[in-house]
């Protein structure tokens, strides 16, 4: 039996293309959280993701109330 290399040949062109999920620069990332009770006795829980430059990127809050 001959074997024929073209069957394992694959040739993707890749035309204006990006590479995701790299890293885009140098910065890191920092997760900040702060945990409180308010005045109506629900506990909340501030959570931020900011840069090493301290730019903020994400923030959520989220709430436990009695």
């Amino acid at each position: 039996m001959k074997n024929s290399n073209k069957l394992f040949e694959k040739q993707i062109e890749l035309k204006n293309s990006q590479i995701s999920g790299g890293r885009a620069s140098a910065e890191t990332y920092q997760n900040v959280n702060h945990t409180y009770t308010n005045d109506q006795g629900c506990t909340v829980t501030h959570s931020q993701v900011v840069t090493d430059k301290k730019q903020l990127v994400e923030e959520c809050f989220f709430t436990n109330c009695p």
